[in-house]
Parts: C-alpha cells; structure tokens; sequence
C-alpha cells in the first residue's frame, strides 16, 4: 500500500512469522516461502535490487523453506529449512556477519556456512543466534558489551562463540544490551544497564544471571526495554519507560510483573 495509512490493511494469504524494521517489513507465509516490502535502498528487502517494494517481493534462494526470521531497524535475518542462515541490510557495524566492509549488503548472503542455527535474534546493530542443541554466537556492534564474548570491543565482523554453555533455549537483542533463557529456565543479561534493561546493578560484558527464579521461559527486547514470560505465563518487564512502554510509570531496573497472567 503506498503513503501511510491509520488503518490495518490485508494482506493476501496466510502468513505464519512476521517482522518489522524501520521502514520495512518482512514474513513467511503458510508456504514457507520469505517476503519482503518496503524501503530497500540499504537492502533492507534482501532482494539485492536496492529498489523500494511498495508489495511484497519473494526472497528466493536455494529453494529451500523458511522457518525462522528476525527484522532489525535497517537489518534482517532468517534461517532456512536446511538450518543456514542468510542475513542482508545495513552492515555498518558488521551486523549481517558476513566478514563483508562494506556498508550495506543488498542481497540475503549466507552467514557463516554452518548448518545448524535454529533460532535467530537482531538488535539495532548487533546479531545473536543459537546453533545445534544451544550455543549462542553474537556479532556486530559490541561497544557496550551486548556482544557478550567480554570484551566490550567497537565490533565483531563475523559470528563469535559467546562462553561455552549448549543449552541456551531463547535469545533477544536490543540496542545496548542482550537477554537470554537456558535450559533450567534462567534469565541471563549482559551489556548496557544504564535503564535497568539487563535487571543488573552494573554493566557487564558477558552473559549474566538475573535474580534467582528458574521458571523464565522466553525473552523479547526493543530499545532499552526487556520483557520476559514465565512458565506460567505472566509478563514482567524492564527498562526504559519514556513511553511507558514497560507498563508502569516510571523507568524499572529490575524484571517487574505486568500481569500476574492470563485471564
């Protein structure tokens, strides 16, 4: 749809995951097929044409379905039926992970070669991923520490092994900071605390145990605000709050319920 409009408009078909970026979208549909739309002058759309997509536009490859995806501000990831990933956009921070300099990949590029990544998670300018049972690999800006290899050095061009822990079960990256649940339902945080996103006292640069409760089950993060879900389903969140985007009326440092769950 062209111009801006304050009305939800259909989409044709069914779609089964969906992401959107700055000023860009894009999903999978019920075929596992991978469509892109919007700005694309820094490849935002994948498609390597480097044209805007006023309707979505098929990013095709190897043939291969479509299973997991992630959309940052000017940067997208997604993972293929054969466990590969392929990540396109702006790249100035090295966030696509393909060892390239240059500023912007215009077409999905695979990262790394490995076959095994299953779940993959974008930041403003820093990329995370799980492979195999449950390793956790980061790349991209790392100034604040979200990379989480500790060192907070400016970046990391390709996929870095972050510790030695295989159980990582959940992952999500933000501007500053990154957030993650393993396997005995921990919640662990590292980078930037300046908003109290990480629910730390301090900043750290590799990944950190949050309180004491082993019942986390997934994480998701935007900006400077986490959110988190536990077992049974209550939402508590974290971190800036200009916008009252944690639920509160005032910034959180520490993971905070919103709801006590489902009604």
């Amino acid at each position: 749809v062209a111009g801006s409009t304050a009305t939800p408009v259909a989409l044709t078909g069914r779609w089964e995951r969906i992401g959107a970026g700055s000023s860009f979208t894009c999903a999978i549909d019920e075929g596992h097929d991978l469509w892109c739309w919007g700005a694309n002058t820094l490849g935002q759309c994948g498609d390597g044409s480097g044209s805007n997509r006023p309707t979505p536009a098929l990013i095709l490859l190897d043939g291969e379905p479509w299973r997991d995806l992630a959309v940052g501000v000017f940067h997208a990831c997604a993972i293929d039926g054969g466990g590969q990933l392929w990540c396109w956009g702006v790249n100035g921070n090295r966030q696509v992970g393909v060892g390239a300099t240059t500023a912007t990949v215009l077409r999905a590029t695979q990262v790394s070669g490995a076959p095994d990544w299953r779940r993959v998670a974008v930041g403003a300018t820093t990329t995370c991923g799980l492979r195999g049972p449950g390793a956790l690999w980061c790349w991209g800006s790392n100034h604040a520490g979200q990379a989480g290899v500790g060192a907070a050095t400016a970046q990391l061009d390709l996929p870095t092994r972050v510790g030695d822990a295989d159980d990582w079960q959940a992952v999500a990256v933000g501007t500053r900071h990154a957030c993650g649940v393993r396997a005995d339902g921990g919640l662990w945080c590292w980078g930037d605390a300046e908003w109290g996103a990480t629910g730390l006292p301090a900043a750290v640069d590799v990944p950190t145990l949050v309180g004491a409760d082993r019942d986390w089950r997934d994480v998701a993060i935007a900006g400077d605000v986490t959110c988190a879900r536990k077992g049974d389903g209550s939402t508590w969140c974290a971190g800036a709050n200009r916008y009252g985007q944690t639920g509160f009326p005032a910034v959180i440092a520490a993971p905070t319920p919103v709801v006590d769950g489902p009604p």
